[in-house]
């Protein structure tokens, strides 16, 4: 398995977005990414800014999709796409998915990331 898939994000992000496998695993290898580029950026900033910036994104698309299936009519796949919306708006937010320090933190404590 991949240092990237088996490196978990903070518990309240992890339970979110668990019913979207796909969109977990790019959020784990964008911030695994993050934390492993060379940069004169605190890790920590590279790991918050990672995961807003990656989340945002997700959330532009999900808009899309949603739109899109208003426009076709489709209930089911509306739905499910507020869903998900809501799951990533939560898991980006101060007050729930970005609130624990510590576990953005741990994200920065392998050895061989600059700090």
């Amino acid at each position: 398995m991949n240092k990237e898939i088996e490196q978990p994000l903070p518990a309240e992000i992890e339970e979110l977005l668990t019913a979207y496998p796909d969109l977990l695993l790019d959020l784990r290898r964008q911030v695994y990414s993050s934390i492993h580029t060379e940069s004169l950026t605190p890790c920590i900033d590279r790991v918050i800014w990672s995961i807003k910036d990656t989340l945002t994104a997700m959330i532009a698309k999900t808009n899309a999709e949603l739109k899109r299936a208003a426009e076709l009519g489709d209930r089911d796949l509306a739905e499910n796409r507020e869903k998900q919306r809501k799951a990533l708006s939560l898991a980006g937010s101060d007050g729930y998915g970005m609130h624990d320090v510590e576990a953005l933190l741990a994200l920065c404590a392998d050895p061989g990331i600059r700090k």
